[in-house]
C-alpha cells in the first residue's frame, strides 16, 4: 500500500462543501434549468442570492465557545511558528475547522532555533489515512504542500507534495518526511 493511500472514509468533496457553504462560494452547486443557454444560465447565477446561514451560525457558536478566554497554564502567547497567532485565535481557527468540515488536526512541534513549541493546524482534507489498533492510534498520514528551491536555481522554487508519517512503536512517538521519489 503506497503511503498516499487514503483512508475508507476520507472524503474530500464533503468537507470542500461544507467549506465552500460557509465561505459563500456556492455558485457551483446551483443546478441549470431544463432548457437553459448558456448565457441564460449565467444570468441566473449572478441574480440568485445566498444567505449565509452557515457562517453566521457557525461563528455564533464560535463565539458563544469563546466568550471566555481559555486559560493554560502554559506560556503560549505565540503558538505558531511565525510568532503571529495567539492560542485563543488558533483555538477559533480549531472551532471553525471542525464545524465546517468535522474533522481537525493539530500537530505540536518544537522550533529548535528559536528553542519554542508550536502549533501546527492540519485541515480535515490534509489528513488523509489513519488506522487504530485495539483502540489506540496507530499512525495518521498528512498531505502536505510544499515549495523548495529548484535543484540547478536556487532563486526558483517547485511544487512538492510531502506525506507526514505519525505513529507509535514501542511507545515513542516517530514522524517520517515521505516524497513522491520515495522517503526522505
Amino acid at each position: 500500500m503506497p503511503i498516499n493511500s487514503k483512508h475508507p472514509s476520507y472524503d474530500a468533496d464533503m468537507a470542500e462543501k461544507t467549506e465552500n457553504a460557509f465561505s459563500g462560494k456556492v455558485q457551483n452547486y446551483i443546478p441549470r434549468l431544463v432548457g437553459q443557454s448558456n448565457k441564460e444560465y449565467s444570468q441566473y447565477v449572478e441574480r440568485a442570492t445566498y444567505f449565509n446561514v452557515v457562517k453566521r451560525t457557525t461563528l455564533a457558536l464560535i463565539g458563544a465557545m469563546m466568550r471566555k478566554p481559555i486559560t493554560t497554564d502554559l506560556s503560549l502567547s505565540d503558538v505558531s511558528i511565525d510568532g503571529g497567532q495567539s492560542f485563543n485565535e488558533f483555538q477559533a481557527s480549531i472551532y471553525q475547522q471542525i464545524m465546517t468540515s468535522g474533522r481537525v488536526g493539530v500537530l505540536c512541534d518544537y522550533d529548535e532555533y528559536n528553542q519554542t513549541p508550536y502549533l501546527v493546524n492540519y485541515s480535515n482534507t490534509d489528513i488523509i489515512n489513519w488506522r487504530y489498533e485495539d483502540g489506540e492510534l496507530d499512525f495518521v498520514i498528512i498531505r502536505e504542500d510544499c515549495y523548495e528551491p529548484k535543484a540547478n536555481d536556487k532563486y526558483e522554487t517547485e511544487h512538492v507534495i510531502k506525506y507526514r508519517e505519525l505513529y507509535m512503536e514501542d511507545g515513542v512517538y516517530n514522524v517520517r518526511v515521505w516524497q513522491q521519489d520515495g522517503h526522505k
